[in-house]
């Protein structure tokens, strides 16, 4: 999940059915597309769809529901997509419910945070230093050497034990 100051993005929930079919059969959204799209069948497919991307691993896009924070209402949706996309690249979209259009700098914000998750994520399958412009695309090496690393193994194992101690005595002591 991607908080913004106004909006959650997250993977779409069953109970963001509704509001998702809703908006797509608006005739200010229709109008900007194709008959294929006034099919209610389409939005279907397309939630059907994000459902089997949210699935794949490795994870190539990420098409994601735009809730407000008190999460009352969808706002659209936004994707990041690097299947079929030249290595290092990806392509972003937002899309949001006619009744949000035109509202100041919704769509800036959503895309904001995607670039964002996007270029750290691309980041973390490189060996950039951080500083250096060059940058060398090596995959999940990095996943790899970090869970190999004796130290990673020993902070994990540390962590967990403190929390199963932890939670459990403060709880006992909130009683």
């Amino acid at each position: 999940m991607i908080a913004t100051r106004r909006f959650l993005l997250r993977d779409f929930a069953p109970a963001d059915r509704a509001a998702f079919l809703v908006y797509h059969a608006d005739p200010r959204y229709l109008a900007l597309y194709g008959p294929e799209e006034a099919d209610p069948g389409h939005a279907s497919g397309l939630l059907e769809c994000f459902a089997l991307w949210a699935g794949e691993r490795p994870r190539r896009n990420w098409q994601l529901a735009v809730v407000r924070r008190d999460g009352k209402a969808l706002v659209g949706c936004c994707g990041l997509r690097r299947a079929g996309c030249e290595e290092g690249s990806a392509e972003i979209g937002v899309e949001l419910a006619p009744a949000y259009w035109g509202r100041h700098g919704v769509a800036l914000e959503i895309a904001r945070a995607l670039i964002g998750l996007g270029y750290a994520f691309w980041l973390s399958l490189t060996d950039s230093d951080g500083l250096s412009p060059r940058t060398h695309f090596v995959g999940f090496a990095n996943y790899v050497e970090i869970f190999q690393d004796p130290l990673t193994i020993s902070s994990l194992a540390k962590t967990g034990v403190f929390t199963l101690v932890t939670v459990p005595l403060s709880i006992f002591a909130g009683l």
